[in-house]
């Protein structure tokens, strides 16, 4: 009977982890240019991989006064359709980088050999 107990926990547990992870994933719809209109983005890359295409971007946080980009993070967006797209978390940052302040430029991924390396410039 504990086993069962502890086995069922455990299913409630994942479970409520799942829809909550399910809850917060962002949805947007592209309504034309630019496609990605929730935040300002900079140096987009796309990468194809089965049906879906993957956009990453630097997110630009600079105020109106400043004349250049502040960005301190890179941001994906995926779609099967070029029109909704899934907002996922902010998967690098630049505090990732001990040497680096505010500078998440362009970036790329590729994929060799069932591995994915993302490149970035700071």
């Amino acid at each position: 009977m504990v086993k069962q107990l502890k086995a069922y926990s455990l299913v409630i547990l994942l479970f409520n982890i799942y829809s909550k992870a399910k809850a917060q994933e962002n949805i947007i719809v592209s309504k034309g240019n630019p496609i990605i209109a929730d935040k300002y983005t900079a140096d987009p890359a796309a990468f194809v991989y089965g049906d879906s295409v993957y956009l990453y971007t630097g997110r630009d946080v600079a105020p109106k006064t400043k004349n250049s980009y502040e960005m301190h993070e890179w941001l994906c967006y995926s779609s099967a359709d070029m029109i909704t797209w899934k907002v996922h978390k902010s998967l690098l940052n630049v505090k990732d980088f001990a040497w680096d302040k505010d500078d998440a430029w362009a970036s790329q991924v590729i994929e060799r050999d069932g591995k994915f390396y993302w490149s970035v410039a700071v």
